[in-house]
């Protein structure tokens, strides 16, 4: 389904925090490209985006809002009829299994998530496999509220 982004379709950027949804494409190409570009570290080995990244993006693109293409973006937003300007920096967390990476998008949902890079890679000296995922959770405080009162309900 994702094949052809994941293989290299090379598209262009007119912002670094771009909308991932069904009508541009923009977004996904630029996460996809910093995942690519990502390197292992240590004695780790990197597993090519082809053999896992299509069955990732099936699972979890619906609960990511943005993709930035990088480390770093600024969010400007009116509060009390003024701009305001946030930097926001992308944080990086190490998932050990399929199940934990799994567990934490389930988690996400009704979160405004954005990525910079996803990895896999596997440790050389153990063979244990691992995730690394660049995030910022950019959520309103609103908006959090709004999602621990429909958990309560439900």
């Amino acid at each position: 389904m994702y094949s052809r982004i994941i293989a290299g379709v090379n598209q262009t950027y007119k912002s670094s925090l771009v909308p991932i949804d069904n009508y541009c494409l923009d977004g996904l190409v630029g996460f996809v490209e910093n995942s690519r570009l990502l390197g292992g570290t240590g004695i780790t080995a990197k597993f090519d985006l082809s053999l896992w990244m299509n069955d990732f993006l099936i699972k979890h693109v619906d609960k990511i809002s943005y993709a930035t293409i990088t480390p770093s973006f600024s969010i400007q937003s009116l509060e009390d009829g003024r701009l305001t300007e946030k930097v926001v920096a992308v944080k990086s967390i190490t998932f050990n299994s399929d199940a934990e990476l799994d567990e934490f998008f389930e988690n996400q949902i009704g979160k405004k998530l954005v990525v910079y890079t996803i990895g896999k890679f596997i440790d050389l000296r153990n063979m244990k496999i691992s995730y690394e995922l660049r995030y910022a959770d950019i959520t309103l405080k609103s908006e959090q509220r709004e999602i621990k009162l429909n958990k309560i309900l439900q």
